[in-house]
């Protein structure tokens, strides 16, 4: 799954449950980017575009009981949206709690990213760079297309392989999956691992070589009564990690 959004410099989406600027080009790669996929939104953003996006299949989120609009699919959560969306070309489109529950699980965000302030009561969340990187960027000058600079960006998330001396995951002897309820044992190690995050999403009971965001993610995820920490990384915060 990939993201997609056009944000202001302030990290404005939205004011109203509206676009608060008009960029013909921005529209143009949105439609470019996403035909032919399917298109995760929220309610508000579903209504907003007044359900008609031609060529392409929406999930829409929400727990509003009875909400079935004509020509989309309805979830009740981000996870149900995936199950239903099918595994190619699923693209998440907002608004912002959508963004907020499941940005990390994307594999690359596309961005439209405005050099301008905009007043708006919607937010695209800040990108942690430990865990994400950006690879492309295309600049476009204030002019006849917009009275603002604005650029498209790329971002994918880092991978990185093991650490030296380190066994990749994997690679040690076989593990037994605790029972549900069981013990959560984490090795954090400040690395970035994307084999790991497909683990602890999957509600695996071991997880190991995360950094702090990730083991703060892990430990919120998991069914475990108890959690066995150990720091084998340089600068691993201990009792950050057990607070």
């Amino acid at each position: 799954m990939n993201a997609i959004a056009a944000i202001a410099a302030n990290q404005v989406i939205g004011a109203g449950n509206d676009l608060p600027w008009r960029l013909p080009e921005d529209m143009a790669r949105f439609k470019q980017l996403t035909m032919g996929g399917t298109l995760i939104v929220g309610r508000k953003t579903f209504e907003s575009i007044d359900g008609v996006l031609p060529g392409r299949k929406l999930v829409v989120v929400t727990r509003q009981p009875g909400y079935a609009p004509p020509g989309a699919v309805v979830a009740r959560t981000i996870d149900e949206a995936l199950e239903k969306a099918g595994d190619e070309n699923v693209w998440l489109g907002g608004g912002a709690e959508i963004y907020r529950q499941a940005l990390n699980r994307c594999e690359r965000i596309y961005l439209t990213v405005l050099e301008a302030d905009f007043p708006g009561d919607a937010f695209f969340p800040e990108i942690d760079e430990a865990i994400w990187r950006r690879v492309e960027v295309e600049r476009r000058e204030a002019g006849e297309r917009a009275p603002y600079a604005y650029r498209f960006e790329i971002w994918e998330k880092r991978r990185m392989g093991p650490l030296p001396g380190r066994r990749p995951p994997g690679s040690g002897p076989a593990l037994r999956r605790p029972p549900l309820g069981g013990a959560l044992y984490v090795d954090a190690v400040g690395a970035v691992r994307g084999e790991q995050e497909s683990a602890y999403e999957k509600g695996h009971d071991r997880v190991c070589s995360l950094s702090f965001q990730q083991l703060t993610y892990a430990l919120s995820k998991s069914t475990a009564r108890r959690w066995f920490l150990t720091a084998s990384g340089e600068g691993f915060d201990r009792e950050a990690a057990q607070r």
